[in-house]
């Protein structure tokens, strides 16, 4: 005869009564991604660059996947040029921004996302006219592009941990420039 108590599995202390399968909370998926703060001199005046989002309204940089076999220099710069439509080169590296936001599409809907972009200065190269038809044609999702004042561009953005490092974009780009 089998005891009542071999039939029963053994509960996990540390599970605390919490049940199985959907209902578990979902652990946080880990994105490494790339984005450019650029600066360029504008009638004679240090401007930097800001991509508004299709989804939110809100300015920010351009930035976004690191491709397999891609470092992330090159990723920064290709994602510049594809959200953007300018062509530039990496000064310098600013620093990482890491944050977390709950994914609303492909394999990261309804996850908890915690990213970490790599943000670098660049120096736009060659024609900074900004064409509404070269930004993000693939996926859409920038509204807008547009050059700002250096302090205005700090302004703009949102996020407080973004805000630090556009301001330090901000006040290289005019020791670069020498305040034009």
């Amino acid at each position: 005869m089998v005891s009542k108590a071999m039939t029963e599995k053994k509960r996990n202390p540390k599970r605390r009564g919490r049940p199985a399968g959907k209902n578990r909370r979902q652990r946080s998926k880990f994105v490494h991604s790339s984005g450019g703060i650029v600066y360029a001199i504008i009638d004679g005046v240090p401007k930097l660059l800001l991509i508004k989002h299709s989804f939110d309204g809100a300015w920010a940089i351009p930035k976004g996947h690191i491709d397999p076999g891609e470092d992330s220099k090159t990723a920064g710069v290709r994602e510049v040029q594809e959200e953007t439509g300018i062509t530039a080169e990496i000064v310098e590296l600013l620093g990482k921004n890491t944050y977390h936001f709950r994914g609303l599409r492909g394999p990261e809907k309804g996850k908890t996302v915690r990213k970490t972009v790599d943000l670098y200065l660049m120096r736009a190269m060659g024609d900074t006219e900004l064409d509404p038809e070269k930004f993000d044609p693939h996926d859409q999702l920038v509204a807008d592009a547009r050059w700002f004042d250096p302090d205005e561009a700090v302004r703009a953005i949102p996020h407080a941990n973004l805000r630090r490092l556009v301001a330090q974009a901000a006040k290289r780009s005019k020791e670069l420039t020498h305040g034009a």
